[in-house]
């Protein structure tokens, strides 16, 4: 009785509210059996009675349940900010004030599903949601001034001694509606719940493609409002100048500035991009900064602000678990006379290409033998005895002058090779200390202990030619040696070999040698990161580390529910025996997907196997997929795909695309179904129109024109101009054009879409040296001198025909939008898929471009042409993807599949979440 009569007073004081549906041990219509005395004691209205709890967690359960009354007596009103703070709270009366925020189906399933301590936070953000949404006509009413002047008026509430926390609703709904205006991107629900958390500082574990990037502008602008830098941590120089561009818009918009930190930056430009309110960086370059700042000379040489405020982590399991040990070394250059490092590269490498040549035609002996003796057939157990004797006879080969220790990494050159490095020596005219002192004839030893150090220059020569590959290990870029992280292909640029080892590659690639360095300064992301007074990561797959975030960072994770449920299919991995069997298995996959055309991704977990994966589908599909096989995209270490993973992998989702990368690659980059329309005009911009200004070099870099577009209409662009333009003038390549484009057939562009493509095609093959002096001059290169001849032709590199592509982007973007809402009043609000192109987009892009002539006027002839031709390419091709992103959806959407299963679940979990973003259709598989 003494329960019953405090449930009783607990109803009618309303302490507690909180919805059935977050209840796990019983609700009001069906409480447990195991909880209930009898069922005779339940009230007629369904309301339990006097119960027998036989613990702690059923007695609080049960109070909350007998609080609540039934749904249907509960009506909604306004929530006030304590009570979003707070929860429910009583009125005069004793009755509540409002009911907790209805939120969709698939929220409460993972709410249902979350421990008691996360369900009451994630019921606390839905409180200040409802906040949120409901500030957000008020922001639709505010003029782009009155929006801007929020932030003033923030600042000064904080001034007056607000906090935080009290602005969230105001400033979230702020940003909200910048995005909405600036990007045409609103945040959803989710989105805002990610971003109180990371305000918050805990870590949001966000599923793929949920919109990391736009979450993060939320409590960045609101932690700007102090006056503090935020930093928002990234995982490569891209992502940082691409965020940094993309959503600095939005924090212009509020009157906060926003910058990017690149490692080509000088001193001064550091400390302009760090002074501002919001800086995208990535990890190396905010640790490298402060062991610079800690080693620098004087204070006019310090980057980073005096406090570190707030950091928000992107991909947080990545750089706040997997590289926490790994130490960030600042050195100083060390006095090594590069001349003996040369001179040691010739003489090694004279050994090296003797027994590497030998070994490599005594290899092709034996495998001509073998193949010979079984007719071309061998099986497995075959092949294997075929290889160790290759192995075994290469070894023998290469014992003359070292031998090699394949588990360990280490070589140990033979007594033959210092012999002959010592005669070499002496023939140069190299004398050795110990020999001229003790006026004796030089010897082996004296290659090892002379203070030149010849012995150890020459092993590491060695190890430079039998252990480093170039494409593997390291590339050759800008005359530089660039190391690979072998495992996710992903360019270190800032790091360097010890011991010698860097220098003996640039003697081995024949580019400028530095010298060798001496570590003076050393920390790691672990210790780094801990400077911060507040800090936040955001990742699709924390769950599985939330221990060691707890342990190493003080961060608890948060599993944000999606926007939308999730239907991706988690397929159970596929075993095999037999890589016979796992190879066909593979091909056939590959094979279906090409026959539905639908698009496909394989993961794999090293470059290496990247390389294998396609060599593999290149010999064993079917030779009727001859044309599918010409556009299978892979990202590798190679310079032109790295720079251009984001624009590959993004357009991983068109149909019949097959995709091989490593687990890493284009993390941070969405896989839209259907393609990326903003994508597509993009490269195609950089194929049809800018190649003709870069070099051969950087131009065959560029990507291939996606399958569906380079087979179709768009083909007759992709070919040189300069000839036929010579040949019979800019008349008789428009003719030869036209009568080309007349015979591609039945599927033909618009008419007003090819005459406007037409045009900067031309232009740029005719005019390229006005565009080259454009790039030029935009980025801030020194003017020609008057009567200086003209730049030669296809002198431009990738970035800077990159920059030209994305300016027209940037004005055409505006344009676009303008179409858009012209179009969505004059037709009443139907869907723009249902419209015609030429009656619709075409005459509505003419009169708009005609408006507001004054975005591109001020641009050169080849500019404005490639302004007009972007608009109508990019509203072609939406109605384009968009057709294309209901094929694909119908044929189940993106198919994930792995190559391997791997040391940890978060690289799986992070591998499968590339399908099924945003509620799409997808699958995932492993093949092991």
């Amino acid at each position: 009785m003494l329960l019953h009569s405090l449930a009783q007073h607990a109803a009618s004081r309303s302490l507690i509210n909180v919805p059935g549906h977050l209840l796990t041990h019983c609700t009001p219509s069906q409480p447990p059996q195991s909880v209930l005395a009898s069922p005779s004691q339940q009230h007629a209205s369904g309301w339990p009675g006097a119960q027998v709890l036989h613990c702690k967690r059923a007695r609080r359960c049960h109070l909350r349940t007998c609080a609540a009354p039934p749904a249907d007596a509960v009506t909604a009103s306004s929530v006030t900010a304590r009570e979003a703070d707070g929860g429910g709270r009583e009125s005069r009366d004793g009755g509540p004030t409002h009911r907790s925020p209805r939120v969709p189906s698939h929220w409460e399933d993972q709410m249902r599903k979350a421990p008691m301590g996360k369900r009451r936070v994630l019921q606390r953000y839905c409180n200040q949601l409802e906040l949120i949404n409901n500030l957000e006509p008020t922001m639709m009413s505010l003029t782009n001034d009155q929006l801007y002047a929020k932030t003033a008026e923030f600042k000064a509430r904080l001034a007056a001694g607000a906090s935080l926390d009290s602005l969230l609703p105001e400033a979230f709904a702020a940003v909200r509606e910048a995005s909405r205006r600036v990007l045409g991107m609103r945040h959803f629900d989710s989105q805002l719940v990610g971003g109180m958390a990371l305000h918050d500082g805990q870590v949001a574990e966000m599923a793929t493609g949920e919109g990391k990037t736009l979450v993060a502008t939320l409590p960045s602008y609101l932690n700007a409002l102090t006056g503090q830098s935020v930093h928002v941590v990234t995982v490569n120089d891209y992502l940082a100048v691409r965020d940094a561009d993309w959503m600095g818009k939005v924090f212009s918009c509020m009157g906060m500035t926003c910058a990017a930190v690149t490692s080509d930056m000088t001193t001064s430009q550091y400390k302009h991009a760090f002074s501002r309110d919001v800086t995208y960086v990535t990890g190396q370059e905010l640790g490298f900064a402060y062991l610079r700042d800690n080693t620098a000379p004087s204070a006019y040489d310090l980057v980073l602000p005096e406090h570190l405020h707030f950091a928000i982590v992107d991909e947080a399991d990545s750089i706040l678990i997997d590289e926490s040990r790994n130490p960030m070394i600042i050195s100083l250059p060390m006095a090594v006379n590069t001349d003996n490092v040369m001179l040691i590269d010739k003489i090694v490498r004279s050994m090296w290409e003797e027994v590497d040549g030998l070994s490599k035609r005594e290899a092709e002996k034996i495998k001509t033998y073998w193949d010979n003796m079984f007719g071309g057939f061998l099986t497995d157990a075959q092949l294997q005895k075929r290889d160790m004797e290759v192995k075994r006879v290469m070894d023998a080969i290469k014992s003359k002058y070292y031998t090699v220790d394949q588990q360990t990494k280490t070589l140990t050159p033979s007594t033959s090779a210092i012999a002959v490095v010592l005669d070499s020596l002496v023939e140069c005219g190299v004398t050795f200390k110990e020999a001229v002192e003790q006026n004796r004839p030089p010897q082996m030893s004296d290659v090892f202990e002379d203070p030149a150090r010849w012995g150890q220059l020459a092993t590491t020569a060695f190890k430079a030619y039998e252990l480093q590959q170039a494409g593997k290990q390291y590339i050759v870029k800008d005359d530089k040696i660039v190391l690979v992280d072998e495992n996710t292909g992903r360019l270190k640029a800032i790091t360097r070999y010890q011991d010698g080892m860097h220098q003996a590659l640039e003697a081995k690639e024949g580019v400028p040698i530095k010298k060798e360095t001496i570590p003076t300064a050393n920390i790691t992301f672990q210790v780094f990161f801990r400077f911060y007074s507040k800090l936040a990561g955001m990742t699709g797959t924390a769950a599985p580390a939330a221990a060691e975030f707890y342990e190493l960072y003080k961060l608890k994770v948060v599993q944000v529910p999606t926007n939308k449920p999730l239907i991706r299919v988690d397929l159970s991995p596929r075993l095999y025996f037999d890589p016979k069997a796992r190879v066909k298995a593979l091909c056939s996959l590959v094979e279906d997907c090409w026959d539905k055309f639908r698009p496909v991704l394989i993961g794999t977990s090293s470059v290496q196997e990247s390389e294998n994966v396609l060599n593999t589908i290149l010999s064993y599909t079917s030779d009727k997929y001859q044309l599918q096989k010409n556009y299978i995209q892979v990202l590798n270490a190679k310079p032109d795909k790295v720079r251009l993973e984001a624009q590959i992998v993004a357009q991983a989702g068109l149909p019949g695309a097959v995709t091989i990368a490593t687990n890493m690659a284009g993390r941070g980059t969405d896989i839209i179904l259907g393609g990326s329309a903003e994508g597509l005009t993009k490269m195609l911009l950089l194929k049809l129109v800018y190649k003709r200004l870069m070099e051969d070099e950087e131009a065959s870099s560029l990507p291939l024109l996606p399958l569906l577009l380079s087979s179709g209409p768009l083909s007759v662009f992709d070919t040189s101009d300069v000839e036929e333009a010579q040949a019979g003038g800019v008349l008789g390549a428009v003719n030869q054009r036209l009568q080309r484009f007349e015979e591609m057939g039945a599927e033909m562009l618009p008419d007003e879409l090819h005459r406007e493509l037409l045009a900067p095609v031309l232009l740029a093959a005719l005019e390229g040296d006005k565009l080259r002096q454009h790039a030029a001059k935009s980025a801030g290169a020194p003017q020609q001198p008057t009567g200086a001849p003209p730049p030669q032709p296809g002198l431009m590199k990738y970035q800077e025909a990159s920059d030209l592509a994305t300016r027209v982007m940037e004005m055409a973007y505006l344009i676009r939008r303008s179409v858009y809402e012209r179009i969505r009043i004059k037709s009443g609000g139907q869907p723009p898929t249902t419209l015609q192109y030429s009656i619709w987009f075409a005459t509505h892009i003419r009169d708009v471009l005609a408006e507001q002539e004054d975005l591109y006027v001020s641009a050169p002839q080849g500019q404005q042409f490639a302004v007009k031709a972007a608009v109508y390419l990019w509203m072609w091709l939406d109605n384009k993807c968009y057709s294309w992103s209901d094929y694909v959806r119908s044929q189940g959407g993106l198919l994930v599949v792995g190559t391997s299963l791997q040391e940890s679940p978060r690289v799986e979990f992070q591998l499968r979440g590339r399908a099924g973003r945003q509620g799409d259709p997808g699958a995932s598989v492993f093949f092991v």
